[in-house]
């Protein structure tokens, strides 16, 4: 058939879609896209090559909104440049970057592309107005990378532009990005204030667009880093309660990738609760889920905690080979972020395989990269980790230079946690200094410290690392238990 009767047919064929199936033409927004792209009319392929991108997007098919995006750029590309034209690429940059985060990664150098594209279009077009999705992409990009100061400077700068718009969908957002970069810098409490402001004014049904435009859905995400703050700062009970709340909600959302978030940040608060069955079960769960959707980025952490459970159960040596195939996945997305904590992960269970200067050498490279990114959350645990190794690795009886950095470990391990309202931190630090006291007889001075840091608990005293801290307790104490805890373990137990 000659070309341009084949074009003609396209052609036609697309009118009577269009006549025939008016009521609800949505079903058919792809074949029209196909058969305008035939048919040679540029500005009614681009107009349905956009509208399928968005139904895709809306069923987390987010490769296929990618190829129809990539489509729509190269029919923009034979318009003539004018303001309109700029609009419309504008719209559809936008719509692309939360599509690439979900499949290669905030950190991908695509993605970067693409916010800083939309941004110089928003610019030169004077949209200012909808450079708002654009600078929280360009926020998510510097951070996931590790450059968290321009992260925060752009998160500052979007509460600025939210505010003086006076809309509630923008303050959402807003005050996630500016809680997500407080909770990094280590400042637990006040990131927790910016995440309940944005929970308080989230509403589910109006919010719930924002899962396409800013690639999250921000009450999902607000409810499961709240859950993982309040496991940090000793709340246990109340962590898990909220990451189920986040995950109830990423369910009613039907987004594919805000649930993925929520699945990890469960692991997170098993983690911190050391239930390493059901840690590496929910690892898995998200393995699959990441596979089916294509969430690289995701895919290489959830690699890394199923390492880290096997590790944990004894399986070390195929938990470190895990860990390390996470690592270098994570690097590959264009993503540094949590690094440090995931090389504590390889740092840890060295130490459990006797691999003692592997696991140092992890902690010495998750302390370079800290002092380079300002990354301080983890800070804490790093150090007590430091501590831990560096007295195991030295043999049951470790010399006193080896013992006197230990405690110098522990304490300023206590110290930033106290800082910090990291209570879980803490109690670890502290535990693992009342050992060190043990060992050299000081027990009056050990028991002191961990009845403090042992009686501020009053909720997850079933955890494991506060029925170690008890059993310490204990032998510390010659088997007796201030009245208070006595009466708290009745309760717990009741």
């Amino acid at each position: 058939m000659l070309v341009k009767r084949r074009k003609e047919l396209h052609e036609a064929t697309a009118r009577q879609i269009e006549a025939l199936f008016n009521s609800h033409l949505e079903d058919h927004y792809a074949a029209l896209a196909h058969h305008y792209s035939c048919s040679g009319n540029n500005l009614k392929a681009l107009e349905y090559l956009q509208l399928a991108a968005q139904q895709a997007m809306q069923r987390s098919a987010n490769a296929e909104a990618i190829n129809q995006l990539n489509a729509a750029m190269q029919f923009l590309n034979t318009l003539p440049e004018t303001p309109q034209r700029d609009r419309q690429e504008l719209a559809l940059q936008t719509m692309l970057g939360p599509a690439l985060i979900a499949t290669k990664g905030n950190g991908a150098p695509e993605v970067g592309a693409v916010y800083q594209r939309a941004l110089q279009l928003g610019r030169q077009s004077g949209e200012d107005a909808r450079l708002f999705p654009v600078l929280f992409g360009l926020r998510s990009f510097h951070l996931i990378r590790g450059e968290l100061q321009p992260a925060f400077a752009l998160g500052q700068q979007l509460l600025s532009l939210a505010e003086d718009a006076r809309d509630p969908g923008l303050l959402v957002e807003a005050h996630l990005a500016l809680g997500n970069s407080l909770f990094l810098f280590g400042k637990f409490v006040p990131a927790l204030q910016q995440f309940e402001q944005a929970i308080s004014l989230y509403d589910p049904k109006k919010h719930h667009v924002h899962a396409f435009v800013y690639g999250l859905d921000p009450g999902v995400f607000c409810l499961a880093r709240t859950a993982w703050i309040l496991a940090l700062l000793g709340h246990s009970d109340q962590a898990s309660k909220k990451v189920e709340e986040a995950l109830a909600l990423a369910h009613r959302q039907s987004h594919a990738f805000s649930l993925a978030v929520a699945l990890v940040h469960r692991n997170l608060v098993l983690e911190i609760r050391r239930e390493w069955p059901a840690y590496q079960q929910q690892a898995e769960a998200v393995i699959a889920l990441c596979r089916e959707q294509g969430f690289g980025s995701i895919l290489a952490q959830s690699t890394m905690y199923r390492g880290y459970a096997l590790a944990q159960q004894g399986r070390t040596e195929e938990g470190i080979a895990l860990i390390r195939e996470g690592l270098d996945a994570q690097l590959a997305t264009g993503a540094s972020l949590f690094r440090p904590r995931f090389l504590c992960f390889l740092a840890e269970a060295c130490g459990t395989a006797g691999r003692f200067e592997e696991g140092l050498a992890a902690v010495a490279e998750a302390v370079a990269i800290v002092e380079k990114t300002g990354e301080r959350y983890n800070d804490a645990r790093l150090l007590q980790l430091k501590g831990e190794l560096v007295l195991r690795g030295s043999g049951v009886q470790a010399e006193l230079r080896l013992q006197t950095e230990a405690e110098e470990c522990f304490r300023k391990s206590i110290e930033i946690a106290c800082q910090q309202e990291a209570k879980t931190f803490e109690l670890k630090a502290v535990v693992s200094l009342a050992r060190l006291w043990k060992q050299q007889g000081k027990k009056a001075e050990a028991r002191q410290a961990l009845a403090e840091i042992y009686g501020w608990f009053s909720e997850g005293l079933d955890t494991k690392d506060l029925k170690d801290a008890k059993a310490l307790l204990e032998q510390l104490s010659s088997n007796r238990l201030p009245k208070c805890h006595v009466e708290k373990d009745q309760e717990q137990a009741t």
